[in-house]
């Protein structure tokens, strides 16, 4: 059955797959590369549009917005693949501890000061021995995902997150890397730190990465990894939390260097890093008679940075730190499908 890459591409609302999937076609296929066949920026947003509206603007993974996204991604890869002789796989990955933040401020005495965003996975931890993943045999064959122990209270344990923290800040200057701050010196109190993305752009080695191309001109290794300083600098290096979890740090406040208060505004970075209990939450589990609760982190604009430095830091103004969170148990997948090919592919509009 012949199927068009605008039908492909548009329905199934998964622009980058699909057109990653067209580009791998053989140089030498009958149907050759057609620009015109491909859906137009009208149509691509206009499924960006819908998917914001009916399953929120943000898709955490194991959110109920997540979960509704990967059904309607499966629905409509069924409904595209299916016909044309195609399959569609769905990987589970049972009892997935989903973090999801439910407030967040701060407040220095009565007097609340703006937060850019929350520091994602901190508050909370989750302990005990973990089984690991379990991939599929292959992209043909469905797996069936892994598993993390349901949580029994003894072996495997959700520690509950500390919502709120309240003590004096005490600066602790500038975060360059894992091991840069000294936590112990704002123990039993909040620590204030500035996270300079231009800092940590440069920490990285240039073979990290290698230009392939630019857009100034077509001209050829001309520009850094990060030009100009991005906030994701603090995905490659982020600040150690778990560190000051264990110097007994009350709570954090990171502030932006680098970057504009618009950009700093929203952001849920660093996102890889483990639960911020001590020791970090990891696929080997911990001991959870052992394990200290996280404590709560957040994000501030460069110029509230500037306010704290110079207002509130080093003097006797009670300080709160408040991000509630909660730590679930549920059950996430991906899903992906698989179009088969031949020689000359018959993909027509």
């Amino acid at each position: 059955m012949a199927i068009s890459r605008r039908a492909f591409i548009g329905a199934s609302g998964a622009s980058l797959s699909a057109l990653a999937l067209l580009r791998v076609l053989p140089a030498n296929a009958a149907d050759p590369f057609q620009k015109g066949l491909l859906p137009s920026a009208d149509e691509m947003w206009s499924q960006v549009t819908f998917v914001n509206n009916t399953m929120g603007p943000t898709r955490l993974t194991g959110s109920p917005q997540h979960s509704a996204f990967v059904q309607y991604l499966k629905d409509q890869l069924t409904n595209i693949l299916h016909p044309a002789g195609g399959s569609v796989f769905e990987e589970t990955f049972a009892n997935y501890p989903r973090w999801t933040a439910k407030s967040w401020a701060l407040f220095a005495g009565s007097r609340e000061i703006p937060v850019a965003s929350y520091f994602p996975y901190c508050t909370g931890g989750f302990t005990g021995a973990r089984s690991p993943l379990v991939p599929a045999p292959s992209l043909a064959a469905a797996g069936s995902g892994g598993n993390y122990p349901l949580a029994d209270g003894i072996n495997v344990v959700v520690i509950p997150p500390k919502a709120s923290a309240t003590g004096s800040v005490v600066n602790l200057g500038s975060f360059t890397g894992p091991g840069s701050i000294n936590w112990a010196q704002a123990a039993g109190k909040i620590a204030y730190i500035d996270v300079s993305v231009e800092v940590l752009s440069n920490t990285l080695p240039p073979s990290v990465y290698t230009v392939q191309g630019t857009y100034d001109e077509g001209a050829f290794n001309t520009e850094k990894f990060f030009f100009p300083p991005v906030a994701i600098a603090t995905i490659v290096l982020p600040p150690d939390i778990t560190n000051a979890t264990k110097a007994g740090v009350l709570g954090v406040i990171l502030g932006w260097q680098g970057i504009s208060n618009g950009n700093a505004e929203g952001q849920y970075n660093p996102f890889t890093v483990p639960y911020s209990s001590s020791p970090a939450s990891s696929q080997a589990g911990s001991n959870p008679s052992q394990t200290t609760g996280g404590i709560p982190a957040l994000w501030v604009t460069e110029d509230v940075g500037t306010l704290i430095k110079s207002e509130i830091a080093g003097k006797a103004v009670p300080v709160t730190v408040h991000l509630d969170a909660e730590i679930r148990q549920v059950s996430t997948s991906t899903v992906w499908g698989i179009l088969p090919i031949s020689a000359n592919p018959t993909m027509s509009s």
